[in-house]
């Protein structure tokens, strides 16, 4: 199990009604309200969230809320700063209310402790939030990630600036290559994104599973469930954009065996089939619209979870992964009949809209199948939040 070196000062907060989260967030905000974190809570492939420069400690010293007064003394003194993130918290309590229930229905004090932290880096960013993942393991991961890129490839995404690299990931007990980059290979690979390993047993894909991979991107999620569910297993993996299915096809060509196990499916998945949904291409980061297709726009065909199965004779689902930029809570709808039918381990993102925190946890409870929820997250900011879903299996679907 993976253990944290930053651990949370909320470590045994209780299960509680809605004012008890409520203070336990106030509580943590106001616990790290004067930080002032620099490069050091910075991810620096991701530019977009702060610079790459440190700042002087005067600098530190006065975004934090902090200036120098008599006999050389620091006060916290009201800023331009706090105001503004004091404005986020009141635009943002509606939604944060309802996220209680997401606190209330998580099954141990890891998710819990995380559902705060992560809310409150979401209110005060990461020059004031320090976020569990942030510790040397990550870091360790991370360096291990970059080291092992060999040569840049010419197959890279033809909307977004990431250069892919070759990678040999026998190396770190993956018997698998493909074009990819660092960052994708830390998060798949060595942090495990689809794995919840807070809790033995570990939530995962099994031996013998059929895997729904929802957002295949460039193959390496396909390629990763692929060597968990073995030679009786498979993997059905969903992804429309032209450009990424190129990368994907490329690597499943250097993994002939693992590809063996995998089927492609060119369509984007949805709550109903046969539908034409419009994007702008973007690459890994690319969304669905429902917006009225217009002459020469970019469009996607869809399919529901529930009318592949069908139509395909999948006896079970044993595992359903879902990150597809914000379209989850669409395409749940579209598998109802197949979780309800068999009850699938699930791992769904939560991280591209708040609002999915509320929507998707009370679509999945009010389904009533006997699941146990838990949460985890990948990276250093606020990407990456991941909601498992367990069944109790001692109890049958319906």
């Amino acid at each position: 199990m993976m253990q944290s070196d930053n651990p949370s000062s909320l470590e045994h907060a209780p299960a509680s009604n809605q004012p008890a989260f409520l203070a336990l967030l106030m509580r943590e905000l106001l616990r790290n309200i004067s930080n002032g974190f620099d490069v050091e809570n910075h991810d620096e492939e991701r530019e977009r969230f702060g610079p790459k420069k440190p700042r002087s400690l005067k600098n530190r010293l006065l975004r934090a809320g902090v200036s120098t007064i008599s006999r050389g003394k620091l006060a916290v003194i009201p800023t331009e700063e706090i105001e503004n993130q004091a404005a986020k918290l009141f635009r943002l309590y509606d939604v944060i209310q309802k996220i209680s229930f997401l606190h209330n229905l998580l099954a141990d004090a890891y998710s819990k402790n995380l559902l705060v932290s992560l809310l409150s880096f979401r209110i005060l960013g990461w020059r004031k939030i320090k976020l569990p993942t942030n510790n040397s393991s990550y870091w360790k991961n991370k360096a291990l990630a970059d080291s092992i890129a060999k040569n840049q490839v010419s197959c890279e995404s033809k909307t977004t600036n990431l250069k892919l690299s070759h990678f040999d990931l026998n190396q770190i007990g993956w018997p698998i290559t493909l074009n990819y980059n660092a960052n994708g290979i830390l998060k798949t690979f060595l942090l495990k994104q689809y794995e919840y390993n807070q809790r033995d047993p570990a939530i995962t894909a099994a031996i013998g599973d059929a895997v729904i991979d929802a957002g295949g991107c460039w193959g390496d999620t396909a390629l990763y469930f692929s060597k968990m569910v073995g030679p009786s297993g498979h993997v059905h993996t969903f992804e429309f954009l032209p450009s990424n299915l190129n990368i994907l096809n490329s690597n499943l060509k250097l993994n002939p065996q693992l590809a063996s196990r995998i089927s492609v499916v060119p369509k984007a998945l949805f709550n109903i089939s046969g539908k034409k949904l419009v994007f702008q291409e973007n690459g890994p980061g690319t969304k669905l619209s429902e917006d009225l297709v217009e002459t020469g726009a970019n469009t996607a065909n869809t399919t529901s979870i529930d009318d592949y199965v069908q139509e395909n004779n999948i006896t079970r689902i044993g595992f359903i992964k879902m990150d597809i930029e914000g379209a989850e809570l669409s395409a749940l709808q579209g598998a109802i009949n197949t979780i309800k039918r068999d009850r699938p381990r699930l791992a769904i993102a939560l991280y591209h809209d708040l609002n999915d925190f509320v929507t998707i946890p009370q679509f999945l409870s009010s389904l009533n199948l006997g699941y146990s929820f838990y949460l985890d997250h990948f990276t250093i900011h606020d990407e990456e939040t991941i909601l498992f879903a367990e069944p109790d299996t001692a109890q049958k679907a319906p």
